[in-house]
């Protein structure tokens, strides 16, 4: 590195910020030998990246050779010790021998989780287990490089060989670094899938909190708002994630929080979501109570619109009950609201649901009303992904009246607008459902317009629907 890359990097903000937990960690190196265990806590991923530089670039460690050992991309490792032998043993022969070796370790959140709802992880176990083995077998200072709420599951989860510690540095987010992570969480709007992104959107929100709330300290009163809606925003990404558990824990923390501040606008949300992870779960009588009272939180507010909203999830849990005269009731109820609050773009949600309740009651003719009423809405609206999943129960409700023809465009303008978004879930259902459908018709013209919208050949389709899994996998 150059002089002017060192200076640079000695100079860093975030270093500067951090000055005298450096200087200690520095000091803590230079005195180390043998297996001596040190953690630096460092909640940014970017601010972990300049002091490991700096550490290796600073001049008081001229005489250390740095072994970075990166594990962020072994998310299932277990034995620590062997793999960090592993790593050791590929980089034996290239180590220099004039310099002391200090083995940085990264990544280990990936392993360890990073929060308080995971559970106890097997690597932490193993680490106590064969903590007296590191002795002999792992004779160097280790220095791991860890978020906050990561070295805490340390102290909770491993002991005995947290009791071995020799240093704890904690280093601060700048200022400026937390605005910016908080614009990213807050500003950026969060996926609505399981994604990868949104992983990193969880992340990067865990991090944030452990800013606002260290772990084992009391939340500031300038922080609990933030602290509430990162809570919240948790919680909503763990729902997507269809991980409940998780998910509900987030939010009852959040509720604490709300409540603890009075913010009835953000309790009564909180609730609406803990209903979708109860229902999700499938816990219907514990989504019930959520709902019943977001809707009176909603009622106190005067709110006719989050009224509507917990009429309407209501009347889904109801349906998912198999209760259809009670969910068509909470539907219309809905309904309602939504046509005095002239809210005609929700309006289309509720008239697909109310031709899922006909549907089920197997009034079709009914049905048919109002799913052709949905689609009317999100036509005005040019919500065309929406209509995907109306035409697929037109389709299901034209099979059930032996209207054929009709079931076979229903279904073709589905698997046509569910391409048209690259919808894996929504496309993963069609195709099971085609193949369905094809086999109890055997109709040629129409298995070859599905094969041209899949632009694959009618014999490969056929294949496809013959595999034991079916088109859908």
């Amino acid at each position: 590195m150059t002089a002017t890359l060192l200076a640079i990097s000695q100079n860093h903000p975030f270093l500067v910020h951090n000055q005298p937990e450096f200087a200690e960690l520095l000091t803590f190196l230079d005195f180390a030998e043998g297996l001596t265990i040190g953690f630096a806590d460092v909640n940014f991923a970017a601010d972990a990246e300049v002091l490991i530089e700096a550490l290796k670039n600073h001049p008081s460690c001229a005489d250390i050779g740095f072994e970075v050992l990166n594990f962020s991309n072994q998310p299932d490792l277990r034995f620590l010790r062997d793999a960090i032998l592993e790593r050791l043993a590929k980089t034996d022969s290239k180590a220099n021998l004039q310099q002391k070796r200090v083995l940085i370790v990264r990544g280990l959140e990936v392993v360890i989780g990073n929060d308080g709802m995971s559970e106890y992880p097997p690597v932490l176990q193993d680490l106590n287990f064969v903590r007296d083995a590191y002795r002999t077998s792992v004779p160097y200072p280790i220095l791991f490089v860890l978020p906050d709420y990561a070295v805490t599951r340390i102290a909770k989860y491993a002991p005995d060989f947290w009791a071995w510690r020799s240093g704890v540095f904690v280093f601060k987010m700048q200022a400026e670094t937390r605005k910016i992570l908080k614009n990213q969480v807050f500003e950026t709007p969060g996926p609505f899938i399981a994604s990868q992104e949104n992983q990193a959107q969880i992340d990067q929100l865990q991090r944030l909190l452990m800013e606002y709330h260290p772990a084992g300290q009391a939340i500031a009163p300038e922080n609990l708002g933030i602290c509430a809606d990162l809570h919240y925003k948790l919680g909503q990404a763990y729902l997507t994630q269809r991980q409940t558990n998780k998910a509900v824990c987030y939010l009852q923390e959040t509720l604490k929080l709300a409540t603890q501040r009075r913010d009835q606008v953000l309790e009564q949300s909180v609730y609406r979501l803990l209903g979708d992870a109860y229902r999700q779960a499938r816990q219907f009588d514990e989504a019930i109570a959520a709902y019943q009272t977001s809707q009176h939180l909603a009622e106190v507010m005067g709110n006719s619109k989050r009224i509507a909203t917990a009429l309407f999830n209501l009347g889904t849990v109801a349906l998912e009950q198999r209760q259809f005269e009670q969910a068509r009731d909470s539907y219309q109820a809905c309904l309602k609201l939504e046509e005095d609050e002239e809210d005609r773009y929700n309006q289309a949600s509720t008239y697909h649901q109310l031709g899922s309740v006909a549907q089920e009651l197997r009034d079709y003719e009914q049905a048919k009303d109002f799913y052709h009423q949905a689609l009317q809405i999100c036509s005005e609206f040019s919500d065309r992904y929406n209509q995907a999943r109306t035409y697929f129960q037109l389709g299901k409700v034209a099979e059930a009246l032996g209207e054929i023809e009709d079931a076979k465009a229903y279904y073709l303008q589905d698997l046509e607008i569910t391409l048209e978004f690259n919808d894996e879930k929504g496309l993963s259902i069609s195709n099971r459902n085609i193949a369905r459908f094809y086999q109890a018709n055997q109709d040629e013209d129409f298995l070859a317009q599905v094969a041209a919208l899949l632009r694959i050949s009618s014999e490969v389709l056929k294949q496809a629907m013959q595999t034991e899994c079916g088109l859908g996998c």
